[in-house]
Formats: C-alpha cells, sequence, structure tokens
C-alpha cells in the first residue's frame, strides 16, 4: 500500500504491506500523521552572568 498523495504540509506515510488471508473480512488500518507545534522561546543570555539581555529588534538565524 502506498500514499499517492498526502494532505499539503504533511508527509507521506510509508509504503506498507497488506496480505490477504481470509475471504470477505474487512481490515482497518488507523494512520496518523500529524502536525506537531511546540512554542520556541529564544532569548540573548550573557556568557559569564547567563542572565538574559533584552535587545529590542535583535534577529536570529536558526
Amino acid at each position: 500500500m502506498s500514499e499517492k498523495k498526502a494532505p499539503e504540509a504533511l508527509t507521506p506515510v510509508g509504503d506498507f504491506e497488506i496480505t490477504i488471508e481470509e475471504d470477505a473480512k474487512t481490515l482497518y488500518y488507523i494512520l496518523e500523521n500529524k502536525k506537531i507545534f511546540s512554542p520556541v522561546k529564544l532569548v540573548k543570555k550573557d556568557s559569564e552572568t547567563e542572565k538574559i539581555i533584552p535587545v529590542a529588534g535583535a534577529v536570529f538565524r536558526l
């Protein structure tokens, strides 16, 4: 089994094999592919005191 087209911003489910062992039996599979959102807090700290240095307008590149 393979997913030909995944919804936008989601990764397609990897291919997997289904073996039919009985006639007229319905098989159910739950395939989960969630978007995971996690808040991120980025701060600048003094290397000696470990205190946060508030810098208005600072730009960071991740």
